[in-house]
């Protein structure tokens, strides 16, 4: 894991904008084919909404000496970047939350839809990052494991 201490924000600030700004790139695409300013806004505001879960998490984590799960956390969502150009998991994730607002029969011409679209994507590709935080977890205490028995 010493290749991703090459790219280590000490900013904490910093380096979730960074790694949320750039998890956003395939959303702002594929959103951009809607062209007026409110939806815009509102996935902006959803981008910040996922921006302050992630460092209040990662604060938190912090705070609680966890600064293992912290470091997990940032590598899953950092290996998430390259991956949404995959585009897979993103439609996936994206068609999910279009399906939840129109089950929930929320306006599609409404700031609050495209609001909850961009949460909702956020929350699904979140699950995600689990996944592979999940990984990583296990090979971590795998290697931990197989290098006591050694």
């Amino acid at each position: 894991m010493k290749f991703f201490s090459l790219f280590k924000i000490n900013n904490i600030y910093l380096k979730w904008v960074v790694i949320v700004g750039l998890n956003s790139i395939s959303g702002f695409y594929w959103g951009s084919q809607v062209t007026h300013i409110p939806y815009y806004l509102a996935m902006i505001s959803g981008v910040a909404t996922w921006y302050v879960i992630y460092l209040l998490l990662d604060m938190y984590l912090l705070k609680s000496s966890r600064e293992d799960l912290s470091r997990k956390l940032w590598i899953s969502a950092a290996l998430r970047i390259p991956l949404q150009f995959f585009i897979f998991p993103d439609m996936l994730s994206g068609m999910a939350a279009l399906y939840v607002v129109e089950f929930f029969v929320i306006d599609e011409k409404f700031f609050l839809a495209f609001y909850a679209v961009t949460i909702l994507t956020g929350l699904f590709l979140s699950i995600f990052c689990g996944a592979l935080f999940s990984i990583i977890y296990g090979i971590e205490k795998f290697r931990n494991r197989r290098s006591e028995n050694a």
